[in-house]
């Protein structure tokens, strides 16, 4: 959470799960689907589009923690920042 804080990204904090839910609303143009399946391809790092799990996950993907920490760093240090978009 600290790297996303370090780069202004938005993110809604666990309550206890192992999955982060992150804001790229600023990044996917109202597509969070389509952006979820070019990113993988783009940066090798795979992501859940939030429209997966209801209207409400439009603009957010979903983020599993269950991993290695220098992988969970290394991947989300791929994601956009709101001033890089």
């Amino acid at each position: 959470m600290r790297l996303l804080d370090e780069r202004g990204i938005r993110y809604l904090r666990p309550g206890g799960a192992f999955y982060l839910w992150i804001d790229v609303s600023f990044a996917c143009d109202g597509n969070v689907a389509d952006w979820a399946e070019a990113f993988p391809i783009a940066e090798r790092v795979s992501v859940a589009p939030g429209s997966a799990f209801g209207f409400s996950g439009e603009g957010w993907i979903r983020v599993c923690l269950a991993s290695a920490t220098e992988q969970i760093l290394d991947g989300l240090s791929r994601l956009p920042t709101p001033s890089r978009v």
